[in-house]
């Protein structure tokens, strides 16, 4: 199970608004409807800038469209970032399954050994999958001590086989 790092959902959210938008362009409508704080008269001494959106409700069912279509992509994401919360609740449970003291711990070396590495999405992941395990489980130990002392160990590790690699 790999995790997005937030760099890459960031991006991803950013293409999603330019498709969005480019799907506004092409119907002939405005992401700013007649409600919308942009949409003053120009009698009111609005900009020239305001003034030149277009009005979503000139084409017959155009505001519809794209209000369909932006709920589309928002239950998209929605259903996305569900998941991905779906898959380390599941990474959570499969370490309390198996050894309910030492889950926490064992979380915490996985995204230590992914820091590490440099793999951030990964390293997100199991922060969460972590904290995930200090809710659902009251046996898990969680000594901050030992966490500390399984992160120095995995960077020390880290840096010995980076400098193999070299």
């Amino acid at each position: 199970m790999t995790a997005i790092d937030t760099g890459t959902v960031d991006i991803i959210a950013l293409f999603e608004c330019l498709r969005v938008c480019a799907i506004y362009a092409k119907v002939g409508a405005s992401p700013f409807g007649p409600g919308c704080w942009l949409r003053r008269s120009p009698e009111a001494g609005s900009s020239p800038l305001r003034a030149a959106i277009p009005d979503a409700s000139r084409e017959s069912g155009a505001r519809e469209r794209v209000q369909a279509i932006v709920l589309g992509a928002l239950r998209h994401w929605i259903e996305r970032r569900r998941q991905v919360r779906r898959g380390w609740q599941a990474d959570a449970r499969r370490l309390v399954w198996h050894d309910e003291p030492g889950a926490y711990y064992e979380a915490q070396r996985l995204a230590a050994r992914a820091r590490a590495s440099g793999q951030t999405g990964e390293f997100i992941h199991w922060a969460k999958v972590a904290a995930e395990v200090a809710r659902i489980s009251p046996r898990a130990k969680m000594d901050l001590a030992v966490v500390q002392a399984i992160v120095d160990d995995e960077m020390r590790r880290g840096r010995v086989s980076r400098s193999d690699d070299d």
